[in-house]
């Protein structure tokens, strides 16, 4: 049986819904995990939200939306916010980043 999902604008064709949960689970469970390291290292730094996001320009209310996990960032904005915190994304296998 195949099931249609709709995603962000997008169509996709599931054979296993379990499995579609799961994976998404596995991609909710990342991205918190890197936000909540993002809101850690700026804490620990004594850095607010207000002077980090004056440092890359975007408001601070579009970075406490995102530190509360309310929105997704992408790629582009995890990078440019890291920086200046003097942090960037790196990719490591599955099992180190546990």
């Amino acid at each position: 049986m195949v099931i249609t999902v709709f995603k962000k604008g997008e169509v996709m064709r599931i054979q296993s819904l379990e499995q579609y949960v799961k994976d998404e689970q596995f991609l909710l469970d990342q991205e918190y995990e890197i936000i909540s390291s993002l809101v850690k290292i700026r804490d620990e730094k004594g850095v607010s939200q207000k002077k980090l996001s004056e440092a890359v320009k975007i408001s601070q209310p579009s970075l406490a939306r995102l530190e509360s996990k309310r929105v997704s960032p992408g790629i582009d904005t995890m990078i440019k916010i890291l920086a200046p915190l003097g942090y960037t994304l790196t990719v490591v296998p599955i099992e180190e980043s546990k």
